[in-house]
């Protein structure tokens, strides 16, 4: 019996358990749950022994994202013990940040487990971010070193997606593995949504709708407990949909396509898959937009940086920063970007809307 079986027990139920001497009363079990409360509760720790005076929380591992913006943004990266999610349409760099992030973990020495749910995920690829970034690299951390500390899982279904998060899991609490865990990363949670099969039990359009919210919350579960128990940071991708304001109606409605409006003039923007539900089990979402050639990453959601927005592009060796050509080439990118975007978009964007 684990300490958590047992607090999960009264008083009275710990005295009838066999195990007990005859001589043991009901003050001697008060004394015994006190003990065992001392042993397993996490001792207080003050904010200021917490930090350790860069601004970052010294105990907490953080995964690069290969864009140097972003990670000063959210403190270091992305966090051991989040789940951070990247929303963004299809071709806005979901991937690449995935592959990218993942390289940089595996090549400081730590373990990689990949969910690729749409297979999006390409050893060639691979091979061609680790030659680009080489010179950022530790010496040691050739093609073979990288590819050998990250593990691709492969799900078509959301049956096999939740495998494949029990085999993550197994995967990154194996203690006995000489390698440290480093990351986790499901690309995507979106796609394998709909795939959830019919039962007696759910043949029903809003019995299906209740199964689906079901398995998304039974996903999020799983993946903030792995956050928290393997101490790493997981990271996921989502699609978004597009969201349509009626001005005769209150509030959003979620629509898959302009078409389905009839004709009504609303106002578009999009909001990111899963709902509400999927919403609360991720601690920090990152918007990825593209508007014409100039690409940005808005932190929309997250308990370590404000509401902000940095260009970044994708090239050989994966996701970046803007290449800087001179002094001011980074107020004329992110002037450039801002720029690009519809003035309705602009104004959404720069009050962090989504």
């Amino acid at each position: 019996m684990c300490a958590k079986d047992l607090l999960e027990l009264s008083e009275f139920d710990v005295l009838g358990l066999s195990c007990m001497d005859d001589g043991v009363n009901y003050e001697d079990v008060e004394t015994f749950f006190r003990l065992v409360v001392d042993a397993v509760t996490p001792p207080l720790i003050s904010a200021y022994d917490m930090d350790d005076g860069s601004g970052s929380v010294s105990a907490i591992c953080c995964a690069r994202s290969g864009v140097g913006a972003l990670d000063s943004a959210l403190r270091g990266g992305f966090r051991a013990g989040h789940v951070t999610e990247l929303v963004g349409q299809s071709g806005a760099g979901k991937t690449q940040f995935c592959m990218t992030a993942s390289i940089l973990a595996a090549a400081s020495g730590r373990r990689v487990v990949y969910i690729d749910t749409e297979n999006k995920f390409r050893p060639q690829r691979l091979m061609e971010i680790v030659q680009a970034r080489k010179i950022d690299l530790p010496s040691h951390a050739d093609l073979e070193y990288i590819g050998q500390n990250i593990f691709v899982l492969s799900a078509t279904t959301s049956e096999e997606l939740e495998t494949a998060i029990a085999e993550a899991k197994a995967q990154l609490l194996d203690h006995t593995n000489p390698i440290q865990a480093g990351l986790l990363i499901v690309d995507s949670m979106a796609s394998l949504s709909e795939s959830v099969r019919p039962t007696k039990r759910t043949r029903s359009e809003k019995q299906q709708r209740i199964a689906k919210h079901e398995m998304i919350a039974r996903q999020g579960a799983a993946l903030k407990l792995i956050a928290n128990a393997a101490k790493v940071p997981v990271l996921v991708t989502n699609q978004v949909k597009s969201a349509y304001k009626n001005p005769n109606r209150r509030g959003w409605e979620i629509r898959g396509s302009i078409a389905e409006t009839g004709g009504r003039q609303e106002t578009t923007s999009v909001s990111p898959a899963l709902g509400n539900t999927w919403a609360h089990s991720v601690n920090v979402r990152i918007f990825l937009e593209n508007y014409g050639t100039s690409r940005g990453v808005r932190v929309a959601k997250s308990s370590s940086s404000e509401v902000r927005c940095m260009p970044f592009e994708i090239a050989n060796c994966g996701v970046r920063d803007v290449v800087q050509t001179s002094k001011d080439t980074n107020d004329d990118d992110i002037d450039d970007f801002l720029s690009a975007m519809p003035d309705d978009q602009l104004e959404r964007f720069m009050k962090g809307e989504k």
